[in-house]
């Protein structure tokens, strides 16, 4: 699907799509991205464990993955403004953009998610025994 196609200034080695390649390019863009079987989500292993372990105390566990998605989505947004500040005199910023607005969403998708753990740990646990 692809082929050597040279070498840049940098000695880099170069590729290009045969039509093969190109072909199932074309067909790629035209297959929705399935959702069958999300990825493995590490953070909601972790809360999950956290709950069933009785030396830990999964709000510390909530609070600082809060605080950890608060940093990320701050920097996000930042690198977001500085891309949409440049898109009009760039317009190859605009696929950097669009990654940006993914993890912006992501960031704020964890946050709620992690307001409403947060939220059914309180209402099942009664204050001061998660970690007793």
């Amino acid at each position: 699907m692809v082929v050597q196609d040279g070498v840049d200034e940098a000695g880099r080695v170069l590729y290009a799509l045969t039509e093969a390649g190109r072909a199932e390019l074309r067909a790629w863009f035209a297959r929705p991205v399935q959702r069958a079987s999300p990825p493995r989500d590490e953070l909601a292993i972790k809360l999950v464990m956290a709950v069933a372990a009785p030396d830990v105390d999964v709000r510390e566990v909530v609070q600082e993955q809060r605080r950890h998605v608060a940093q990320a989505l701050h920097d996000c947004v930042r690198r977001r403004a500085e891309a949409l500040a440049r898109a009009h005199e760039h317009p190859e910023e605009m696929a950097r953009l669009l990654v940006l607005e993914q993890l912006v969403f992501h960031a704020e998708a964890e946050s709620r998610w992690l307001d409403l753990c947060e939220a059914r740990l309180l209402r099942l646990t009664p204050a001061g025994s998660a970690s007793d």
